[in-house]
């Protein structure tokens, strides 16, 4: 089953193109990956996908049918959504933060029943935050904070779940872990959507990556043949030292092949 499906969607900031036509599948079971130099477009397209920008042309499907015909406390319980850096307001205690995620499966005026209570357990050790529990989420580190706002969208127990760079500022134990939980997400048979800007854990973690340049479409398709030489030289003006561990690719990036505006590389220092 197709779970979400961008058609051709275009989207303008003040006169600027960000997004030109672009389109995309997502699956049931799979971890789709968006990748591209900054201002590509990813976050842009991550949030019309998640209905937060209108579309100049185009439309987001979500299991088939449009958008804006979801009723917002339905689509609530569906779809999550989680951007880069989020923020709070309020110096709430960390398991009452990821209480929120529940919401919309709770009748107004009601309690968390014992499965929302087992849900969101469940978030905080899959985020590897349990013992922040009692803790206010004003007084986490960059990192905590980053991954309670995970706990607060896994908590929700979305069919589909739109991650805009999950894995920025973590430490390599806790980015490998949340890779792992994204993973293990789809193999539930959840859908994931994540930008990356580490090409290696987009290889090794994503079934398929849509890789983006100034708004457009450059490629589609398995991590192998998107994150081609060609296709790194062109896009990101990099090459690569590659190669295969345990079955999966893993890429590092190792020299620039092109500067600004495809000019030559700076003189080294």
């Amino acid at each position: 089953m197709i779970r979400l499906q961008a058609e051709a969607i275009s989207v303008a900031y003040n006169g600027r193109q960000a997004l030109a036509a672009v389109g995309a599948t997502v699956e049931d079971g799979e971890v789709v990956g968006l990748v591209g130099p900054n201002g590509a477009g990813k976050t842009t397209l991550l949030k019309t996908c998640a209905g937060l920008l209108e579309p100049e042309r185009g439309a987001v499907l979500f299991e088939d049918k449009p958008l804006a015909e979801w009723r917002p406390a339905a689509l609530a319980r569906r779809l999550a959504y989680l951007p880069q850096g989020a923020s709070y307001a309020w110096p709430l205690r960390v398991r009452r933060l990821i209480a929120l995620g529940r919401l919309p499966h709770l009748p107004p005026w009601r309690r968390p029943s014992p499965n929302d209570e087992a849900a969101i357990d469940r978030a905080m050790r899959l985020a590897d935050v349990a013992h922040l529990a009692g803790r206010t989420a004003d007084a986490l580190s960059g990192g905590e904070r980053a991954r309670v706002m995970l706990a607060r969208a896994l908590a929700v127990e979305p069919r589909l779940l739109l991650a805009d760079e999950p894995v920025s500022g973590l430490d390599p134990r806790h980015q490998l872990q949340v890779m792992e939980v994204l993973k293990g997400l789809a193999e539930g048979g959840a859908s994931v959507v994540v930008t990356l800007h580490d090409l290696s854990l987009a290889a090794r973690f994503c079934d398929r990556l849509v890789l983006l340049r100034d708004g457009k479409m450059m490629a589609e398709g398995a991590p192998a043949e998107v994150l081609s030489t060609v296709n790194l030289e062109t896009v990101f003006g990099v090459r690569a030292v590659s190669g295969r561990q345990d079955g999966s690719l893993y890429l590092l990036p190792w020299q620039v092949v092109n500067g600004p505006e495809g000019t030559a590389p700076a003189d080294k220092m």
